[in-house]
């Protein structure tokens, strides 16, 4: 694991130098949250494109067969 800085008001710094090891622990658990949860809405918007761009290119006549004579043309 990586450790890092953020900065934050004197006030907060203060409160969390005063709590427990436990309630750090938290603390870094709803920030892996945070991120993780963020990820994976960035995966699931890109797997919606995909989608959307597939459908698309289906409406307007493209085959799997077509695509891949595209690509072996290349």
């Amino acid at each position: 694991m990586a450790t890092i800085t953020i900065e934050v008001p004197d006030e907060i710094a203060k409160q969390y130098d005063a709590i427990s090891a436990n309630e750090r622990e938290s603390i870094a658990a709803l920030i892996r949250a945070y991120f993780l949860a963020r990820h994976r809405r960035k995966v699931e918007e890109l797997q919606a494109l995909m989608t959307e761009i597939g459908e698309k290119a289906e409406r307007n006549g493209l085959t799997p067969e077509i695509l891949e004579q595209i690509l072996s043309e290349k």
